[in-house]
């Protein structure tokens, strides 16, 4: 399980990665 930090981190890397218009595989990358 992730913790908070974690958490943060995991959300700071689908933000930046669905600017860049990859959302989908970044949600396959954090699943």
């Amino acid at each position: 399980m992730h913790t908070i930090a974690l958490a943060n981190c995991d959300l700071l890397i689908i933000y930046s990665i669905e600017i860049n218009g990859d959302a989908i595989w970044s949600a396959y990358l954090v699943l």
